[in-house]
């Protein structure tokens, strides 16, 4: 089965446009926030640990408490917020003693996808990571975002897994490739 997934992966990458983006408009002001840098950050871990289950874990059957990863203490969480709450969230886990870290737990509320909220975050974890001297961010992508993380420099590394029921492949970007 990995084989087939091996073979087929880049051809449906490439068979498969990703939608359209649907701007936000002047009206729906986005906030990046880093909840360790702000002084309510608990109120903005809630809000985001709830999404993040939403999201990632409940579509798969999983109980509310399978989004904490086994990390939680060492993330640094990142939000968006329109008008007071959380329509997206991403968090860092930086690899001590190394010049690199971990994309983790990405997850977008469903009616704000495709809006170029993902993109932001991505982008702001990127920020934060350089700034605290990675130069590589990896994860542990789903087979759905390959395409996703590919339009934003992000490359397949190795081969398809499984991970919590469902395909992943390895991704990585270079912080200093442009």
């Amino acid at each position: 089965m990995t084989a087939l997934i091996r073979r087929l992966l880049p051809l449906l990458l490439a068979l498969t446009p990703l939608p359209a983006l649907t701007p936000l408009t002047p009206l729906e002001p986005l906030e990046v926030v880093w909840i360790d840098e702000v002084a309510d950050g608990e109120r903005w871990y809630t809000k985001q640990r709830r999404l993040r289950w939403e999201v990632l874990r409940r579509p798969l059957g999983m109980r509310e408490g399978a989004e904490l990863n086994p990390h939680e203490a060492e993330l640094r969480h990142c939000v968006a917020v329109v008008a007071g709450e959380v329509v997206g969230t991403v968090s860092w886990h930086p690899e001590p003693g190394a010049a690199s870290g971990k994309l983790v737990q990405m997850a977008v509320e469903p009616a704000w996808e495709r809006r170029g909220v993902g993109a932001r975050l991505v982008r702001a974890l990127e920020a934060r990571a350089a700034s605290e001297g990675a130069a590589l961010v990896h994860m542990h992508a789903r087979a759905l975002a390959v395409g996703f993380y590919a339009k934003l420099g992000y490359r397949v590394e190795g081969e398809p897994f499984e991970q919590i029921g469902i395909s992943h492949v390895v991704m990585c970007r270079r912080l200093d490739d442009g």
